[in-house]
């Protein structure tokens, strides 16, 4: 969906989570996304559903306006996208609070990297935060990354923040 939003698509979400118990739900962003720069935009030209959505991405967007300036950081529509996949992964957590205390669902931020902001190679995909959770080192020390090989976990938990 547009900005990987939760609130847009809350009855598809719900129903793999609530209805089929799936026991992961990955938010997954990417560098490069046109929803960011556009919600972050006059989008009042776009249809109404364009503008619905639009509209709620740029409501969670609002607070990190000022966090980079668009006009002096040229990765700051790449930043604005790794904070939303942040912003739903604890819009998930508080919305299935129940299910990830309980360990039945594991709630994981991941971004793909089209513009290598992460120094990788293009299109690798990382993790950003698991479970609203997003200070890098915490992420690896987590029980839920025990099965990935640690001469990995460098190259699998990064951010560009």
């Amino acid at each position: 969906n547009i900005g990987n939003q939760i609130k847009t698509s809350e009855g598809s979400v719900d129903f793999g989570i609530l209805k089929l118990r799936t026991p992961v739900l990955v938010i997954l962003g990417h560098t490069c996304c046109s929803a960011i720069k556009s919600s972050l935009a006059d989008f009042t030209g776009e249809n109404l559903g364009i503008c619905r959505e639009l509209g709620f991405l740029r409501d969670s967007l609002e607070t990190m306006q000022k966090k980079y300036r668009i006009d002096e950081d040229p990765a700051a529509y790449d930043k604005y996208a790794e904070l939303n996949v942040d912003y739903q992964v604890k819009y998930a957590v508080e919305r299935y609070g129940n299910l990830v205390d309980s360990g039945d669902l594991t709630v994981v931020g991941m971004m793909i990297d089209i513009s290598q902001q992460f120094r990788g190679a293009t299109c690798e995909e990382y993790i950003t935060s698991i479970n609203g959770v997003s200070a890098i080192e915490e992420i690896k020390e987590m029980d839920v990354l025990s099965e990935i090989d640690s001469k990995i976990i460098d190259e699998v938990v990064k951010t560009i923040l």
